[in-house]
C-alpha cells in the first residue's frame, strides 16, 4: 500500500513518507483533532481475517500501555480494510514522532556511552518484563539515541516495536530481510519455538551491545539456516578476540549470550549494570568501531542517509582519516554514488594524510521513521526552511522594493519592505517574509540583503591555489539543516571563480556527522593541510567548543556563521575565531523589546520546551519583558509535546494579549493550531531557528496566518534566492546568507593579496561591511559589534 502526502488514511493527514522496511512502510502523519505529529506505520503482513485482527488489537493494546521514558509510545491502533485501494486488511498504529539516531547506522559512541544506552534499554526491557511484556526483537535498528545540540552528550535512548515481533513471527516466518536482520540478535530458544521471556530480550541486548563494541555481530552467514545453527550451537567469539582493550568485557557478554537462559543474568539490568562496570575496566579508549552492515539486509535497514544539501560542484569532500574514528577501516552504510566533480575549480591540492576527496551523495530517498526520529534525526525537512526574502519572481517584487541610491556590494539593489509595504494578497499563504532587522532596543534598523558584499570580485584576481574548509554536518540528521550553509559557501566560491579565471578557489568540506568530537578530530586534519587558509564553520555551538581551541592554536582563521549558543563567553582567549551570527541570549533581548516597543503589547505569556534551543531564548525573553510578562504564564513544555491544552487554558484565564513559543516548529505548529481553535485570536510569536521550517506553515495551515518568526538568520537576496533556487530545488535554508557573506569576505581577502591564515585574521580584525544578513565588524574576542536578528512574519 502507498499513501500519497495530503490523502487521508484512518482520518489521520499524510504529509509525507518516511520510509519503506521489510515489516511496512512509515509515514508522518498529521492528527485530525490535535494537530499532533506522529509516526504513522503500516504493517505488512500477508494475513488477515478476525482471527489475526483480534491478536494484534490484542498485542498493540499491550504494546501502548507501556508508559516509559525509554519506550516509543503508541498512540493509536487498529486494522483498515480496503485502504487506498489495498486488498484485505492493513493492521497500522501511530507512535511518537521522533528524530535520531538508531544504533544500525553509523554511530559515534565510546564504550562509556554504550554503557549508558545499554543501561537505559535495559531499565526500559524491565519495565516491561515485570508487566509481561516481552519485546522479541531487540538489535540496533531498534534502539535509538539522541543527543543535545550543543553539549553533543547522550539526550534520549528508546526502544521501538514492542510486541510488533510476536505478531510478525506468530504469522510469517519466512526468510525475509525483515526475519534474517531479527534473528541476527534472536535468542536460541525462541528459534527453536520455545516461548520468548526477559531472559531472551537480554540475550538480543548483549548481541547488539557485541556488534557496538566490536564493530561485528556475534554470528553472521548469508544463509538463514546457518545463522540459526550458528546461535544455536556455536560459541560467540570473546570480543578481546575481534576488538583489543575489551577483554574486561568478555564474560559479561559471553553469559549473556549464554545458550541456556537459566545461564545468564537474572535481568537486563544486571547485565547492564555488569558490562558498565567491566568497561568502565576497558583499556580502550578509542571510539566504538563502525558496525559494518550485516551481511544479509536487518530489518528496514538498506536505506540511504538523506542529504538534501546538494553540494556543488566546485566542492570536494573529504571524509575523517579512518583512524580517527576506528582503528578499523569503517564501512559506510551508504557509499557515495554522485558523479566526481566538475572541473569548476583548480586543482585541488594533495589532500590530508588519510583524506579521500570525494563527491558529496546525491539527494537519496528519505530514511525509514525507525532509523531517524527524535533529538534531531529524522528530521527529513525539520530545516527545510525557508528565509523566502523572494518567492522568485513573486517575492521579488512583493516584498522587496528598489533601491535606487544603490549600495556597497554591487548586484541587485533591494531593501526589505515594512509590513504595511506588502501587497499581501500576491503573496502565497505560509509564505515566510522579512520584516525587519531590530536592535537590542527593539527598533527597526534599516538593511538591504541586496546590497551586501558579492564573491564575484573584480574578476581581475591572480592568486596561487588556496583552499577554504567547510567544517560541518554533511550527513546523518543535522545535514539538511546544515545544507543552507554548505550551499552557501559553494555558491559563493563558484561565482567567484566563474569571474575570476587566475584565482582559482577550492572548497574542501569535512563531514563533522554534528560530532563535537568528530569535529575537533576534523579540526586536526584541517590545520595540517596547508593550503587552507580559513575556515567556514564549524555549524553548531558544540562543534565551535570542540574544534576552536585546535583551530585557534594552529592560527587558521574560523568562522561560524550559525553558532547562537550564548555560553560561548568571551573567556575562551581564541584570537582567530569570528562570529557570523547574533546569539540567543541578543535575540531575546531584542524580540522582547520589538513587541513592547513597536507592537505595544504588555501581557506576553512566555512558552518554551526544555532543549538547548530554548533554554536561554524563554527565559532572557521572560526577564526582558519584566512588567509585560502575563503574571503566571512563564511555561516550559517537553520538547516534542503536541497536546497544549494546559498551556491554552492558561493563556485565556490570564487574558494575555500575545504568546511568545521558543522552541521548534514540531510544538509551534500545534500549539498554534489549538490556540486559534480555542478562540485564542492574539498574536503569536515564535523564535529560535528550528522553527523556521516549511512544516511551521504548512502542518499549522491558515493558523499560522500573520505569526511572527525572530531568527539569528538573516535573509537573503531576490537574486540570491532566485539563483539558489535554480540550482537546488528549494528556498534557501536558514544561514545560507551568513555561510555566503562570510566566504565572500575571506575570498575578498584572497584577492586583495592575503596569502597566509595570519593575514586572513588580520583582514577579518579590520573589516567592515555589508552582506545580505547584516552589517559585518568584530571586536577584539571575534564577537559582532552590531547585534541584530529579523523579524519575519507568515502570509
Amino acid at each position: 500500500m502507498s499513501l500519497n502526502p495530503g490523502s487521508a488514511f484512518a482520518g489521520y493527514r499524510v504529509v509525507r513518507s518516511l520510509g519503506k522496511g521489510g515489516m511496512g512502510e512509515v509515514y508522518l502523519v498529521q492528527h485530525p483533532h490535535l494537530g499532533r505529529l506522529e509516526a504513522l506505520k503500516l504493517i505488512s503482513i500477508g494475513q488477515s481475517g478476525p482471527e489475526f485482527e483480534q491478536r494484534f488489537i490484542r498485542e498493540a493494546r499491550t504494546a501502548a500501555a507501556l508508559k516509559h521514558q525509554g519506550i516509543v509510545t503508541i498512540y493509536h491502533y487498529g486494522v483498515e480494510t480496503g485502504a487506498s485501494g489495498a486488498t484485505g486488511s492493513t493492521p497500522w498504529f501511530t507512535m511518537d514522532y521522533v528524530e535520531g539516531t538508531d544504533l544500525a547506522s553509523r554511530t559515534d559512541l565510546s564504550p562509556a556511552e554504550l554503557a549508558e544506552v545499554i543501561s537505559r534499554a535495559a531499565d526500559a526491557l524491565d519495565y516491561a518484563h515485570k508487566r509481561d511484556v516481552v519485546h522479541r526483537d531487540v538489535k540496533p535498528a531498534n534502539l535509538m539515541f539522541t543527543r543535545d545540540d550543543e553539549t553533543g552528550a547522550l539526550d534520549r535512548v528508546v526502544l521501538l516495536d514492542f510486541g510488533i515481533a510476536r505478531i510478525i513471527s506468530d504469522s510469517r516466518l519466512t526468510a525475509t530481510s525483515a526475519f534474517i536482520g531479527t534473528i541476527m540478535y534472536s535468542a536460541p530458544e525462541v528459534l527453536v519455538g520455545a516461548p520468548a521471556s526477559g531472559r531472551s530480550d537480554q540475550y538480543s541486548l548483549a548481541a547488539t551491545a557485541f556488534e557496538l563494541l566490536t564493530g561485528r555481530p556475534p554470528f553472521a552467514a548469508e544463509h538463514p539456516a546457518a545463522l540459526i545453527s550458528a546461535h544455536l550451537h556455536s560459541p560467540p567469539p570473546r570480543p578481546s578476540q575481534v576488538a583489543a582493550g575489551l577483554a574486561p568485557a568478555d564474560d559479561v557478554l559471553l553469559r549473556g549470550l549464554a545458550k541456556d537462559p537459566a545461564d545468564r543474568y537474572g535481568s537486563c539490568g544486571e547485565f547492564a549494570r555488569a558490562l558498565r562496570s567491566a568497561l568502565a575496566d576497558a583499556t580502550t579508549g578509542e571510539r566504538l568501531p563502525v558496525a559494518p552492515a550485516p551481511a544479509v539486509g536487518a530489518d528496514d535497514a538498506a536505506t540511504n542517509r538523506t542529504d538534501l544539501s546538494s553540494p556543488d560542484a566546485v566542492t570536494e569532500t573529504v571524509n575523517p582519516p579512518e583512524s580517527a574514528v576506528s582503528p578499523e577501516p569503517a564501512v559506510s552504510p551508504e557509499p557515495a554514488v554522485s558523479p566526481a566533480p566538475q572541473p569548476l575549480a583548480a586543482p585541488p591540492s594533495q589532500g590530508p594524510p588519510g583524506a579521500k576527496p570525494q563527491a558529496a551523495p546525491e539527494p537519496s530517498p528519505p530514511p525509514r521513521q525507525e532509523k531517524k526520529r527524535r533529538g534531531k534525526g529524522l528530521l527529513i525537512a525539520l530545516a527545510a526552511l525557508v528565509v523566502v526574502v523572494a518567492l522568485a519572481a513573486v517575492l521579488a517584487l512583493t516584498v522587496f522594493k528598489s533601491d535606487a541610491k544603490g549600495g556597497g556590494g554591487g548586484g541587485e539593489q533591494t531593501e526589505v519592505a515594512g509590513p504595511t509595504e506588502i501587497d499581501r494578497s500576491t503573496v502565497p499563504a505560509g509564505t515566510v517574509m522579512p520584516l525587519a532587522q531590530i536592535g537590542a532596543d527593539g527598533v527597526p534598523v534599516a538593511h538591504s540583503p541586496g546590497s551586501g558584499l558579492r564573491a564575484k570580485g573584480s574578476g581581475e584576481a591572480v592568486c596561487g591555489p588556496k583552499t577554504i574548509a567547510w567544517l560541518g554536518p554533511l550527513s546523518r540528521e543535522r545535514a539538511e539543516r546544515a545544507g543552507g550553509s554548505r550551499n552557501g559557501v559553494a555558491m559563493a566560491v563558484r561565482e567567484h571563480n566563474g569571474n575570476n579565471p587566475d584565482c582559482q578557489v577550492t572548497v574542501r568540506e569535512y563531514d563533522t556527522e554534528g560530532s563535537p568530537e568528530k569535529a575537533r578530530q576534523l579540526a586536526t586534519t584541517i590545520t595540517a593541510d596547508s593550503s587552507v587558509i580559513g575556515v567556514v564553520g564549524p555549524w553548531t555551538s558544540g562543534e565551535v567548543r570542540a574544534a576552536g581551541p585546535v583551530l585557534n592554536k594552529a592560527g587558521l582563521t574560523f568562522t561560524s556563521p550559525s553558532a547562537t549558543d550564548p555560553t560561548m563567553g568571551r573567556n575562551l582567549g581564541w584570537k582567530t575565531f569570528f562570529r557570523g551570527t547574533v546569539n540567543d541570549r541578543q535575540v531575546g533581548v531584542s524580540i522582547a523589546n520589538y513587541l513592547t516597543g513597536e507592537r505595544g503589547l504588555s501581557k506576553i505569556c512566555v512558552i518554551g520546551n526544555d532543549s538547548s534551543d530554548a533554554r536561554d531564548l524563554a527565559p532572557t525573553v521572560a526577564s526582558t519583558l519584566k512588567s509585560a510578562t502575563a503574571p503566571g504564564c512563564t511555561l516550559t513544555v517537553t520538547r516534542g509535546a503536541q497536546d497544549f491544552s494546559e498551556q491554552v487554558a492558561t493563556v485565556q484565564q490570564v487574558g494575555a494579549d500575545a504568546v511568545f513559543y521558543a522552541g521548534e516548529w514540531m510544538e509551534a505548529a500545534p500549539l498554534v493550531r489549538q490556540l486559534r481553535a480555542a478562540g485564542v485570536t492574539v498574536p503569536f510569536i515564535a523564535g529560535a531557528d528550528r522553527v523556521f521550517s516549511t512544516q511551521f506553515s504548512s502542518i499549522a495551515g491558515t493558523a499560522a496566518s500573520r505569526s511572527l518568526l525572530v531568527c539569528a538568520c538573516g535573509p537573503t537576496s531576490g537574486q540570491f534566492s532566485t539563483e539558489y533556487r535554480e540550482r537546488y530545488g528549494q528556498a534557501p535554508v536558514t544561514f545560507a546568507a551568513e555561510a555566503y557573506d562570510l566566504t565572500a569576505i575571506m575570498l575578498k581577502a584572497i584577492d586583495s593579496g592575503v596569502d597566509s591564515r595570519t593575514g586572513m585574521t588580520a583582514y577579518f580584525r579590520d573589516y567592515r561591511g555589508n552582506g545580505m544578513a547584516r552589517t559585518y565588524q568584530w571586536d577584539a574576542d571575534g564577537y559582532l559589534t552590531t547585534t541584530l536578528p529579523w523579524v519575519y512574519e507568515v502570509a
